[in-house]
């Protein structure tokens, strides 16, 4: 796992995290923040979200919202060595305050090779808890505005809500294990 401050410049940090909070941006509502609006898949729990996405099996679906956050793609994998073209999926959560578990649920986000890279737009009380394979809590990220984490994707993570401010993320997933 690799974590980095000032991924972007911080003009670029500041234009971002005022589109996602201003009233532009086109959240959807999401049942569960782990497994979206699968029925099928979700736990006992169910931690409602939003979420944008604008690239998923290296096809862009939103090229609006991919030309916005072209420059955060661009840093990261500058930043982390990582292969711009690997691209998989890109796509933004956002969790509100509200009474929730410590954690959302633990998840991989696909079963194939592949590095995720989170990407906190804003600061946030809302950690990324990440877990070993007995389900023991190993690490853990609080969010800051320009900060990027980058791990393996097969080590199993989760979000958690915030208490006070809403807490919005960059996942982006690359085909490969490209940080180890």
């Amino acid at each position: 796992m690799k974590i980095c401050d000032d991924v972007m410049p911080k003009c670029l940090q500041d234009d971002l995290e005022d589109y996602f909070m201003g009233p532009y941006a086109s959240w959807t509502f999401v049942r569960d923040s782990t497994y979206g609006n699968r029925l099928d898949a979700l736990s006992d729990t169910q931690v409602p979200s939003f979420a944008i996405t604008c690239l998923v099996e290296g096809s862009i679906i939103n090229e609006a919202i991919f030309s916005i956050s072209r420059p955060i793609l661009l840093c990261l994998c500058n930043k982390f060595d990582i292969d711009y073209s690997s691209v998989l999926r890109m796509r933004y959560g956002m969790h509100i305050p509200t009474p929730a578990p410590e954690h959302n649920n633990p998840h991989i986000d696909f079963n194939v090779p592949h590095t995720t890279a989170l990407y906190y737009l804003n600061d946030s009380d809302g950690d990324t808890f990440f877990f070993g394979n007995d389900g023991s809590i190993i690490n853990r990220v609080t969010p800051k505005k320009g900060r990027a984490v980058v791990f393996n994707g097969s080590i199993k993570h989760a979000s958690s809500v915030p208490t006070k401010d809403p807490r919005i993320v960059l996942n982006l997933n690359f085909r490969g294990i490209q940080i180890e």
